[in-house]
């Protein structure tokens, strides 16, 4: 959900929010990487198929992002983990820095976690095959090259935010809304990360900030 400082000429056809919210991005990334940091061991053992992982960026933008929250107004960015060939990846996407475009990118978690102030990770409450069908379903839109929504709208899926990436491919996983979005902005729902996260489906393995 996070992106950068690509700032569009507003058009006559958009809301305020959608406008407010483009200008309101920015990529962590803008800070660069610790090559330390990308070495770091992690807190938790991981042995499970597919995991939640949220994010508090360490970009400027990413404490404002934060509070377009249903109630816990922690975190900026989400993502799903899974089991790589020799290491965990995450799947999400965010909005480059510099032209406001992006797609679903897989990533290394390590280098995922190294963009955060705060991190949070969190085990999925499904039997193993929900879980790899989670995976494959955010797989689907890593491998179709699904661009970022700017828009802001859950009513297709040509065009994907950070939290909707996710919560879809766990509804589509579990063939149900499971996952609803907690609020209404300019008139349009919107999934916030802690409509995910605070969702019974999931319970906290490790909090960074604990």
């Amino acid at each position: 959900m996070e992106s950068g400082w690509f700032i569009p000429m507003p058009r006559s056809s958009k809301t305020v929010f959608n406008y407010l919210i483009i200008i309101l991005l920015a990529a962590i990334s803008c800070t660069g990487k610790d090559p330390m940091r990308e070495q770091q061991v992690l807190p938790v053992e991981l042995n499970d198929s597919a995991y939640l992982i949220v994010r508090l960026g360490d970009g400027y933008f990413s404490n404002i992002f934060r509070k377009v929250s249903s109630e816990e107004k922690r975190y900026s960015h989400s993502g799903i983990i899974y089991r790589g060939d020799e290491s965990y990846k995450v799947y999400h996407i965010e909005a480059n820095e510099l032209t406001g475009k992006g797609i679903v990118k897989d990533e290394p978690l390590e280098s995922f976690i190294s963009h955060s102030r705060e991190w949070a990770l969190f085990a999925i409450n499904a039997p193993n095959p929900i879980k790899l069908e989670i995976v494959r379903q955010a797989r689907i839109f890593y491998e179709s090259e699904i661009p970022f929504d700017l828009d802001f709208d859950l009513s297709s899926n040509d065009k994907l935010y950070c939290s909707e990436l996710v919560a879809k491919s766990i509804n589509n996983a579990f063939g149900e809304e499971l996952i609803t979005p907690g609020l209404h902005i300019a008139g349009h729902p919107f999934y916030g990360l802690d409509d995910i996260y605070m969702h019974d489906l999931f319970h906290c393995l490790y909090d960074s900030s604990e």
